[in-house]
């Protein structure tokens, strides 16, 4: 694309290889020699013919000693880049398929009208299969309309562009319709809706966006698009249920555009799988009433889980241990503490806890004095029933009486216990969600933290665990693991193979108060997750769509412990046997949800496969749909005002309708005159490997020869 340069000034400058003053020296002795030689002369030369000579011969002898410089010339220019606006038009048939002259006259007279007023900053382009610059009168014979070519022609463009002005039916049925790809060209787009927008009197509940697994007892939004034609300005009354329960309602005033969207805040009290509805009132004159209604349906996890903590003596870990989990109300705490053969330090101990128990955390156990019952019933708990455990070593623990579930352990062991000694940690999975802290993962915390006391029992990382962080020994990094997890079928387990742990609370509070009891609370809730529930999934409104129809595209993102995590790198590839198309990100919506548009040009059955990167690890899913060969473009009858709104929206232009007062020229015209830009540029020159200097010297001594003969001089 071109762009308005305007020349401003230009500065030029010049480089020797040796000292100026040896330049000044040589000139001044060129000057004073030629001078001495032409000061008599035979036959004497009147006033101008001498210095005429002289001044021949001088310039002669100058150009030669700047060539003997290797003198560079460098040119400077600054230059005025005018910012320009974009006028990008869709020529595709669908805008006129119902009122050809109506709307083709309409976008003419809108085209010459914004060219008067934003003359010198304004470049237009029609767009439908490819993106052409505007040179002859518009077709409208356009069979396919992409967005994607226009997204890729405005990133490989080069101009000082500031704006966008986005003209077009909204209906994009080719190639991929991605909002954050728009959104990264931080440049705003002004759309201007053009079509049929007599629609029949309807509401729809067109799309919810929502996660599918939620906890019991956390709050979680429900986000619901609802589409209206012909009730501007009324107010509707939306209902959220949960079965027959009414959880909400809402009233709304139902805008101009259509477009109306609405939260709900949804809490659940139980796990389980809930029926969820929305609806939304009814009103007079509404042609279709059955899309009022939409069903839906998540997955409630527990949250409020049964741990039970197992201590094979009363330590300071345990009490630290206990200090952290008090604090966390999803919890319900039971605690066992050994302390004698059979002797417990709580009343009333009943080891069918152990069974009752979602979660078992074992703090220096089992000991040379545990109860056989205790620790079968452990055992057991652990091997048939798959409760999810902690394992945490202190100098007491007996490792042999875990040989009935060796297998089964985060950690492998070849000897019992020696000498103890004082370990730092260094961090290997610095993004593991053990470590999130506030929201946040600080390696630098966690690597100076204080020492705590580990065994030398050449304990190693089973097969399959994950090693969080190892030990480092008098500043020297070892293979020794000192955190670790390991999913085994459906059994998780964490192990912490050191002592005194207490140490990262009570002699680091001072820099990071919350880093020991998140820590603990983090292990809880990573134990807590069902292993069969996805950490990555990928859904579509339905399964069945027509060649070039937008298909909308949704995701749902967790990490290791079930938090939703937003602003990843998830994107979708829409594929069959022998084709492949182009990778589509999508646009992150917060709580884990992410959603974009893809479509397919050709009919068949294809699969759409997503992948998204988290933390070094790529999980992938996908899902199949099929192409009908109908041809979308010849049967589009009205406007797709959400698509331009939300274009429009999330780039912060706006969106108006081609009848609408226009009232964002002015605006761009400022823009453009405050994001003028300058631009210098830098050309050097290397006079001394010019040949035209050569022909210089030629000319020059030349002159000098011819007019020297032609007065007679010797």
């Amino acid at each position: 694309m071109t762009s308005g340069v305007i020349l401003f000034f230009e500065n030029i400058s010049f480089s020797l290889s040796f000292n100026l003053i040896l330049l000044i020296a040589g000139v001044s002795a060129i000057a004073f020699y030629v001078w001495f030689t032409y000061r008599f002369t035979i036959p004497a030369l009147n006033f101008f013919q001498k210095y005429f000579l002289i001044a021949l011969r001088v310039l002669a002898l100058c150009i030669i000693l700047i060539l003997i410089f290797e003198t560079n010339m460098t040119v400077k220019s600054l230059d005025k880049i005018e910012s320009k606006t974009y006028l990008i038009v869709d020529n595709s048939r669908s805008i006129v398929l119902k009122d050809s002259s109506s709307y083709a006259g309409k976008i003419i007279d809108l085209i010459e009208s914004i060219k008067e007023e934003m003359a010198g900053q304004i470049e237009l382009f029609t767009f439908g299969s490819d993106v052409n610059p505007l040179r002859q009168q518009l077709s409208f014979d356009e069979t396919s309309t992409n967005f994607e070519n226009v997204l890729r022609m405005l990133k490989s463009d080069d101009a000082n562009l500031s704006s966008i002005i986005f003209v077009s039916d909204g209906n994009i049925n080719h190639g991929s319709v991605s909002l954050s790809e728009a959104e990264k060209l931080g440049k705003s787009f002004y759309c201007i809706g053009v079509g049929d927008t007599s629609y029949y009197k309807d509401i729809e509940i067109r799309k919810i966006l929502f996660n599918k697994i939620v906890y019991a007892g956390k709050e979680t939004t429900i986000e619901a698009t609802i589409l209206s034609q012909g009730f501007p300005g009324s107010r509707v009354q939306t209902t959220f249920f949960e079965v027959d329960r009414q959880i909400a309602s809402k009233s709304i005033e139902l805008n101009q555009y259509g477009i109306n969207k609405i939260n709900f805040s949804y809490k659940p009290d139980s796990p389980g799988e809930k029926k969820l509805e929305l609806r939304v009132q009814a009103i007079k004159d509404e042609q279709v009433i059955s899309n009022n209604t939409r069903i839906f349906y998540v997955n409630v996890m527990a949250s409020r889980k049964k741990v039970l903590l197992i201590s094979g003596s009363p330590t300071s870990d345990l009490s630290f241990f206990k200090q952290a989990l008090l604090k966390n109300e999803d919890i319900e705490l039971t605690t066992i503490t050994e302390i004698n053969p059979d002797q417990f330090l709580e009343q009333d101990v009943s080891f069918s806890a152990v069974d009752e128990a979602d979660i078992l955390l074992l703090i220096g156990f089992p000991t040379a004095i545990s109860s056989q019952k205790l620790l079968d019933n452990v055992l057991t708990a652990i091997s048939s029933a798959a409760i999810p455990y902690l394992i945490n070593i202190n100098p007491q623990t007996r490792i042999e009486k875990l040989n009935p579930i060796k297998s089964l352990l985060p950690f492998d062991y070849k000897s019992s216990r020696s000498a103890v000694i004082q370990a730092q940690l260094k961090i290997i999975s610095s993004q593991h969600s053990l470590l999130k802290i506030n929201d946040k993962f600080v390696e630098s915390d966690w690597n100076n933290l204080p020492p705590v006391n580990l065994f030398n029992m050449d304990l190693l990382s089973a097969a399959g665990s994950e090693v969080i962080a190892r030990a480092v020994l008098r500043n020297i990094p070892t293979d020794n693991p000192v955190i670790l997890t390991r999913t085994v079928a459906d059994l998780r387990s964490i192990g912490i193979l050191a002592h005194h742990i207490w140490r990262w609370k009570l002699q680091y509070y001072d820099k990071n108060p919350m880093l020991f009891d998140q820590f603990i609370n983090n292990c809880i809730k990573w134990l807590s997750v069902d292993e069969s529930a996805e950490k990555f999934s990928l859904r579509t409104e339905k399964r069945t769509y027509a060649v070039n129809e937008r298909i909308e595209v949704s995701a749902e993102l967790y990490d290791e412990s079930f938090n939703p995590l937003s602003n990843k790198e998830v994107s979708i590839l829409l594929k069959k046997i022998d084709w492949t198309g182009e990778e589509i990100y999508l646009t992150s919506r917060g709580d884990g949800l992410y959603e974009g548009f893809i479509s397919a040009e050709f009919p068949g059955d294809f699969t759409i496969s997503a992948k998204a990167k988290m933390n070094g690890v790529i999980l992938e899913d996908e899902t199949n749909i099929s192409i009908l060969p109908i041809d979308l473009e010849s049967q589009i009858k009205t406007m797709d005002a959400e698509f331009l709104l939300n274009l429009a929206s999330s780039t912060g232009g706006s969106f108006n309708y081609i009848d609408d007062d226009i009232g964002f020229v002015d605006k761009l015209k400022r823009i453009n005159e405050q994001n003028t830009k300058e631009k210098i540029t830098l050309r050097e020159y290397q006079l001394w490997n010019n040949e035209w200097f050569l022909f210089i010297l030629i000319i020059l001594f030349g002159l000098e020869w011819f007019y020297r003969k032609r007065s007679g001089l010797l």
